[in-house]
C-alpha cells in the first residue's frame, strides 16, 4: 500500500501484482451519511477517534463548501474528536480551515497527554483525557437539538457514544484492527 497526496489530503492506494485486476467503484451507500435535505435548521454532531475522522472530514467538506450557516449564529456541525496526541491529528490544516468557515466547532480531546502542549495548532478547542459518557453528554447537552449524530471510530469507542446517548439514533461505522 502506499499512502499519496491527492487534492490536499491523503488516501492510500493498493498496488496489485496480477495482471488485469479490475477496481469496480460504487456510489456512496449505506446510512454514513448526510441526509439528503439539510436546511438552515439542521445542526450534526460528529464524535470520531483517529483515522475514524476519514469519512467525517467528507461530510464536513459538503457542509462547508455548500456554505450551511445557521442564521442564529450557532455552527451547523460539532466535531469531537478523539487523538492520542497532537502529532497524531488527521487532517489538521483542513480541519482548521474549515473550524474557520464558521460552520463547523472541532473540538480535540487528547487522550494521551498529561498537560496541553505549548504548541496546539490554532482553530480547535482542545481538552484533555479519553472520550467517555460523561465528556459525551457534556459536549452533546441535549442530543434531540441535533438531526443527526455520527461516531466513527474503533468499536469500543462507538460503543461508548451509542451508550451515553442510549435514547438517540447515533450513526456509526466502526473498525477494528
Amino acid at each position: 500500500m502506499i499512502l499519496v497526496r491527492f487534492q490536499q489530503s491523503y488516501m492510500a492506494l493498493i498496488l496489485f501484482t496480477k495482471k488485469k485486476v479490475y477496481l469496480r467503484l460504487l456510489d456512496i451507500s449505506g446510512e454514513f451519511c448526510l441526509p439528503k435535505v439539510i436546511t438552515s435548521e439542521s445542526r450534526f454532531v460528529f464524535v470520531s477517534a483517529g483515522s475514524g475522522i476519514t469519512p467525517v472530514v467528507s461530510m464536513l467538506r459538503h457542509l462547508c463548501r455548500n456554505e450551511y450557516i445557521r442564521h442564529d449564529g450557532i455552527p451547523v456541525a460539532k466535531l469531537i474528536y478523539s487523538v492520542r496526541s497532537v502529532r497524531d491529528i488527521i487532517f489538521e490544516k483542513e480541519l482548521s480551515d474549515l473550524s474557520k468557515t464558521g460552520t463547523v466547532n472541532v473540538i480535540i480531546y487528547l487522550s494521551r497527554e498529561n498537560e496541553l502542549p505549548a504548541h496546539c495548532p490554532k482553530g480547535f478547542a482542545f481538552s484533555l483525557g479519553r472520550i467517555t459518557k460523561n465528556v459525551i453528554n457534556k459536549e452533546i447537552g441535549d442530543p434531540n437539538q441535533y438531526e443527526s449524530i455520527f461516531s466513527c471510530g474503533p468499536g469500543g469507542f462507538t460503543s461508548v457514544v451509542e451508550s451515553a446517548l442510549p435514547n438517540s439514533k447515533v450513526i456509526t461505522e466502526s473498525f477494528n484492527f
